[in-house]
């Protein structure tokens, strides 16, 4: 009898401790943040952490929050904190970023968990001093305005993602960008802003561009492979005046240019190329036709 009370007592135990809540903390450095989710902020250290409540079960999704156009501020609980967010701690088992999450906190980098399915629109808006952060490999998709103002300067989009939506990259600090193939549209400005991108590459599975969405940037080559009125869009929305070379892919999945096959683009920008055609953005005013958004343009 004394040993089934003793396992009995030491299995609730257990059991006890395996909830994690915020308790008398709620309204300073702990919150709830989704149905298994609550975030701690430690303000010594910076840290902002987000964990399971039941440790026993994944915390799945964050709660997405909306923006407070009154006070023009995201309505997250820890809004009166968000400069007090140094850094970011994410378990293995969070599925989303929730929108605003971490918007205009001082975070330079994060490291998000394989598990991250999804980043909601707005989730690292205005993140002014975040630079580094990686991809990970279960990425679906990315919201709107998700990384606008933040300062990463490289990017790798999942097989997933079928468009970039509006403003989700705006005036961030990427120089080099390749659009992953299966993407097939770039949403209004989308890419706006972005006075270091100086090299763009577009698969042949996008086959729409909306206005604005390169515009303002600092393009210098464009290798393009598709259609001739995707590409002329983007070289017209830009600020400069880009070389764009047309080019496709071999079977395993080598850039072909003219007569010449590199492994990557950045062969093809250090090695020569013929170009199986190439005109610039001056060219391709001068040429243009424009009926509705098709272009007619001159080959070389």
């Amino acid at each position: 009898m004394r040993k089934w009370i003793l396992f009995f007592l030491l299995t609730m135990s257990s059991q006890a401790k395996a909830v994690n809540t915020c308790g008398n903390d709620l309204n300073v450095n702990c919150w709830e943040c989704g149905a298994n989710c609550i975030a701690r902020l430690n303000e010594q250290t910076g840290l902002f952490s987000i964990e399971a409540k039941d440790e026993n079960a994944p915390v799945g999704q964050m709660t997405g929050y909306e923006w407070d156009g009154e006070n023009q501020r995201p309505k997250t609980p820890w809004v009166e904190k968000l400069k007090s967010i140094q850094s970011v701690s994410l378990p293995d088992s969070l599925t989303n970023i929730g929108s605003y999450a971490f918007a205009y906190t001082n975070i330079s980098s994060i490291n998000l968990p394989d598990s991250i399915q999804r980043i909601e629109g707005s989730a690292f808006q205005g993140a002014d001093l975040l630079k580094e952060i990686n991809t990970p490999p279960n990425l679906q998709s990315v919201g709107s305005w998700s990384f606008a103002g933040t300062k990463i300067d490289h990017l790798i989009l999942g097989q997933a993602q079928t468009q970039i939506p509006r403003r989700a990259f705006a005036y961030t600090k990427l120089k080099n960008l390749e659009i992953p193939e299966g993407v097939t549209s770039i949403n209004w400005t989308a890419f706006a802003g972005i006075s270091t991108l100086e090299t763009l590459v577009i698969p042949d599975s996008v086959i729409s561009i909306d206005d604005e969405a390169f515009t303002n940037t600092n393009l210098q080559k464009l290798y393009c492979a598709a259609s001739e009125d995707v590409c002329s869009r983007i070289a017209l929305q830009s600020g400069k005046n880009p070389r764009i070379i047309n080019y496709s892919k071999t079977p395993d999945g080598k850039y072909h240019i003219g007569g010449k096959t590199y492994a990557s683009i950045d062969a093809m920008q250090k090695g020569d190329y013929i170009p199986k055609r190439i005109y610039t953005v001056e060219e391709a005013t001068k040429l243009s036709k424009k009926t509705g958004n098709t272009f007619k343009l001159k080959y070389k």
